[in-house]
């Protein structure tokens, strides 16, 4: 799943210290249908392995989680990313979790601050199945 937008439109404006969810909106790769995308989240098919990726242009530290809505838990944290506030300096926060199918996730991500312009996020979910 990826958050796709056209050239030179952000990806979103996070809110200093609070946990912003990311949209995804583009299903790539998923013949098997082991996913749904519906609004800000997403229910896996099966039990699986879900990873994310989140780059940001330009803020010094920031974070991101795997949020289960249906249980309303933190499943996994994703690493910090820090880099500097300059304006071609980023950090990108990256994590992998289990899910459970049925269950509905998010991907949030928190910022230390909020930049004056958007930013450029680049969002990556890979859903994989595991047996059992």
């Amino acid at each position: 799943m990826e958050d796709q937008k056209s050239s030179g439109t952000g990806g979103g404006t996070p809110v200093a210290t609070t946990w912003t969810t990311h949209v995804p909106n583009t299903e790539v790769r998923d013949p098997s249908s082991l996913v749904s995308i519906s609004s800000d989240q997403f229910t896996p098919t099966v039990n699986g392995w879900v990873e994310w990726e989140i780059r940001s242009y330009p803020i010094s530290s920031f974070g991101s989680r795997l949020q289960n809505i249906t249980d309303g838990t933190t499943a996994r944290m994703g690493m910090l990313g820090n880099g500097n506030n300059g304006p071609s300096s980023g950090a990108t926060s990256t994590g992998g979790a289990p899910v459970v199918a049925s269950k509905a996730f998010a991907i949030q991500y928190y910022a230390s601050t909020a930049p004056r312009t958007a930013l450029a996020w680049l969002f990556r979910r890979e859903q994989k199945s595991t047996p059992g």
